[in-house]
């Protein structure tokens, strides 16, 4: 799939854990979003020198695709946003224990009226209407408040959650690109056989034909070669549906049209997995798919935010400041102005709030339960995905062996029945079945090439090895130029 130096890379390549914060934030710098990454991408490719090649040959290769994907892909660019929009949850959740700092203006309509003893004056009756109104400013800090120091952890948490969900959907989106590059390549490969098959069976329903009229065949023969004919132009109509479906799943992704697409030549080197051990491979996908560490992460959220609930019961610490200007317009005292400035410390103990608490508590202990669920179920996704990778691969390549000798089986088998055809030894629907099981193997035998390349991108995404550099080695192979099967 790629070069030695990548072919040999062990999948023990270091994916930050979820639990090392600085390190998961350093590692998530590589996917900050789809248009930096794009950029990264094409800034690789223009390494490599393959840009200029695409455009002199007039052909799409598998890299420009990726790189359309990664700029245009909708469910990309929503994935994007959110791990953007998650990275504001820390500086919201640290913002809380920094001094507030606010201006506060108030009016008041005040009726007051007063009978009775007033400051030691008998039978005091007093009663007045006026206004009252003032600004000032109000300073709070936290000192002490267990529930925020939670809230941040798990804000830095949901930060590493989203990052991962982007690096998953980053892998998902090179394995799709790939699987439907790899797709129209073998759609296109398989009308082309068809074409040369129609030929084929056309020259020979066209000989079987002139040789019933000539006396020389059976009328039969010409029959069977004519359906053997009829036959193949179906399946060539078939494959030019083919072409233009895969086409089109390809435009999905990006959402635009492609022409010529680069090639994979005949000769690719397919190799098996390294290291050859699927053990190591599957516990590297419970440990480092990017899915599961995102769903890790989540888990850990929940239960930051099982501690917060649990720490609203704890007391809370804070210092107030205030500082205020009133004009009074009447009153009792009479018309006057005040200054007031107050600082102090403000401690709170909750001790009953309706049940809200508790409901909190319990509603975020289900969440540890359903994070849990989802990390159990993540994990068997990867493990399944990389197993099914790991035996494409390695059966995939047996039965490479096994078409490519068929391939030179069902050449000599149809050279040989031919060769008897013409002394008379053998039948006309001898010679169109041994055509016909030519083309099939050599069909099989090129389209098994497509699946092997696109389960090693599997196995990579699966397993949290996949990088960019993967697919530039992948592009590498490509070449411009027409099938001629």
């Amino acid at each position: 799939m790629r070069n030695s130096s990548s072919n040999n890379k062990d999948p023990s390549r270091d994916r930050s854990p979820v639990r090392t914060t600085t390190r998961t934030h350093m590692r998530l710098r590589k996917t900050p979003g789809a248009g930096r990454i794009a950029r990264a991408v094409l800034g690789a490719w223009l390494a490599v020198g393959l840009q200029a090649t695409a455009s002199a040959q007039g052909q799409t290769d598998l890299l420009a695709v990726y790189s359309d994907a990664l700029e245009r892909n909708p469910q990309y660019r929503a994935d994007a946003a959110q791990y953007h929009a998650a990275q504001q949850l820390v500086p919201a959740a640290f913002g809380k224990m920094l001094p507030q700092i606010g201006l506060r203006a108030r009016y008041e309509h005040i009726w007051e009226k007063i009978d009775g003893q007033y400051y030691n004056v008998q039978n005091f009756s007093f009663d007045d209407d006026y206004d009252r109104h003032g600004y000032g400013g109000v300073l709070q800090q936290v000192i002490y408040n267990g529930a925020l120091w939670a809230d941040l952890d798990a804000a830095r948490l949901r930060v590493a959650q989203a990052g991962f969900a982007l690096e998953g959907r980053q892998d998902a989106l090179g394995v799709q690109v790939v699987e439907n590059y790899f797709a129209a390549l073998g759609a296109e490969e398989g009308l082309r056989y068809a074409n040369a098959e129609v030929e084929t069976l056309r020259q020979e329903s066209e000989q079987a034909s002139a040789r019933a009229d000539a006396g020389l065949a059976l009328e039969a023969d010409k029959q069977v070669a004519l359906a053997a004919y009829e036959l193949a132009l179906a399946r060539q109509a078939e494959a030019r549906s083919l072409v233009e479906s895969t086409k089109l799943q390809l435009e999905s992704l990006t959402g635009k049209r492609y022409g010529a697409l680069k090639l994979l030549p005949a000769d690719v080197a397919l190799e098996l997995p390294q290291p050859m051990d699927e053990n190591a491979w599957i516990e590297r996908a419970r440990t480092h798919n990017a899915f599961v560490l995102a769903r890790t992460a989540g888990l850990e959220v929940a239960r930051k935010e099982l501690v917060s609930a649990r720490r609203e019961r704890w007391p809370r610490l804070n210092a107030l400041g205030q500082a205020f200007w009133d004009d009074h317009g009447g009153g009792v005292v009479g018309e006057r102005e005040e200054e007031e400035q107050r600082i102090g410390l403000v401690l709170d103990l909750p001790i009953y709030s309706g049940g809200q608490v508790s409901a909190r508590i319990e509603a975020n202990k289900a969440g540890v339960t359903g994070a849990e669920a989802l990390l159990e179920q993540a994990r068997a996704e990867a493990v399944q995905a990389t197993r099914q990778a790991y035996l494409t691969i390695t059966t995939g390549l047996l039965k490479a062996q096994g078409l490519k000798r068929a391939v030179d089986a069902a050449n000599a088998a149809e050279q040989a029945t031919r060769a008897a055809y013409e002394a008379g030894t053998r039948t006309n629907a001898d010679l169109l079945q041994a055509i016909g099981t030519r083309y099939d193997a050599e069909r099989n035998y090129a389209l098994i090439r497509y699946r092997i390349l696109h389960a090693s991108v599997q196995l990579r995404a699966a397993s949290g090895t996949l990088v960019t550099a993967d697919l530039i080695g992948l592009n590498r192979q490509l070449q411009a130029g027409e099938l001629t099967p």
